[in-house]
């Protein structure tokens, strides 16, 4: 019996539901692991050509089958399972090797490493042996490649599991996701249209719309700067982060070409020789001093408009009014939401404040008047509504509004009002 579509979108809305869950778990257990969670899609699918979970760098695809027949600890597992391929960039390290048994390494290689976090590994995930302790992914493949018996001969009947009876005998059957590599041809990677019937728990599965996966370019970039993003979150929560992320963060920010002499040939290139490189002034560099910069029209209005609507529900020039923080160019149903993390007094805050227009009865496209909402996280409490919040950071800052427009920023044009 065919599953009903209202009855397919209701098991996507509860899986969605238990990845957003064991994402908290995680975020609360292991920050970075929830942390790079939150910074990914989750996608629950039912397709033939998943038939477990997978991710491309930017989404994690869950299969609902797979999902309900999880234990809590082994879906958080297979989370943080997920995650960490995306930190560890596996989609773009297999390169020319053999994907089957570069597959298996990359399993071996982030298994060990979640052990070593705390998270429990399931009894039929695959582990690396104790004497590889430290290798790459790269080096597991490689003595996985040595150990590996010569390839049958054709037509030679040939076993389940990751390569045939040799994967069976040596441990290695507990490869349970799937893995996306770059450069692969979208309908290879996708699995084609044809293959054998396969069922699950609610009949025949077929081609899920939502599944599909591609690996965008730049995705290293913006691997490496979710990486760098959310060390940084847990440098300001926790003061300090662990020794292993420490060198993965120092890898992220490592620059793969030198990014100074780039620079230098774009901006010769603009000026000529009209512009001279010297070292910058350091005088004010102790002080955690930044100057905006930029011509007319770059958007530094916008920044001191964003730091002052966070802090006070106003923007930073008087001539302008609050709702105009929303885009023109996006349409009124989509709310609009500034996020600022400050310190003051050695302590840490987040404030976030929305715009939202609510819909008119009587007409798609029509909307009332904008309402307000903000919430201001502190290391041991969270205050919630707008004009509690724009007290509160009053008290902290202790400047209200107009003070802090002209003493902290005073916007273009008005200091005739100084």
């Amino acid at each position: 019996m065919a599953i009903g579509e209202k009855e397919l979108d209701k098991l996507k809305k509860t899986t969605l539901a238990l990845m957003c869950q064991d994402r908290q778990k995680l975020l609360v257990r292991f920050p970075f692991t929830g942390g790079f969670l939150m910074r990914l899609e989750f996608i629950p699918v039912r397709d033939k050509r998943l038939r477990t979970a997978a991710t491309d760098g930017e989404r994690v695809f869950m299969d609902l089958s797979f999902c309900s027949k999880l234990s809590a600890d082994e879906r958080l597992f297979v989370m943080a399972h997920e995650a960490w391929h995306c930190v560890m960039m596996h989609m773009l390290r297999c390169q020319d090797r053999d994907e089957r048994l570069f597959n298996v390494a990359a399993d071996m290689e982030v298994n060990r490493m979640l052990s070593k976090e705390g998270l429990n590994p399931p009894q039929w995930v695959l582990m690396p042996k104790d004497n590889w302790d430290g290798l790459s992914a790269e080096e597991m493949y490689e003595r996985l490649q040595r150990r590996r018996p010569a390839p049958p001969q054709p037509g030679a009947a040939k076993a389940g599991g990751p390569d045939g009876d040799w994967a069976e005998g040596n441990g290695l059957s507990g490869q349970f996701d799937r893995h996306i590599h770059n450069g692969k041809d979208e309908e290879e990677e996708q699995g084609g249209g044809g293959g054998a019937t396969v069922t699950d728990e609610w009949g025949e599965v077929g081609f899920d719309k939502d599944f599909r996966p591609s690996i965008p370019k730049g995705i290293a970039d913006k691997i490496r700067e979710r990486i760098v993003a959310v060390a940084q979150q847990m440098q300001r929560t926790r003061g300090t982060i662990p020794e292993h992320l420490e060198s993965l963060v120092s890898a992220a920010l490592r620059p793969q070409i030198r990014w100074q002499e780039v620079l230098a040939q774009f901006v010769t290139s603009c000026y000529g020789g009209s512009r001279r490189w010297l070292p910058p002034s350091r005088r004010h560099l102790g002080s955690g001093l930044y100057l905006i910069t930029g011509d007319t029209g770059a958007g530094k209005t916008t920044i001191f408009d964003a730091v002052t609507f966070a802090l006070y529900g106003v923007v930073s020039g008087s001539e302008r009014k609050s709702e105009m923080m929303h885009c023109d160019h996006v349409p009124l149903s989509r709310d609009t939401e500034v996020t600022l993390v400050f310190e003051q007094g050695g302590r840490t805050y987040c404030v976030a404040r929305t715009i939202h227009f609510p819909r008119l009865r009587g007409g798609e496209e029509r909307y009332g008047k904008p309402v307000y909402a903000a919430r201001l996280t502190e290391p041991d409490a969270v205050i919630e509504g707008a004009t509690r919040v724009t007290e509160r950071c009053a008290e902290l800052l202790g400047l209200n509004a107009e003070q802090f427009r002209k003493i902290v920023m005073l916007a273009q044009g008005e200091f005739r009002e100084f």
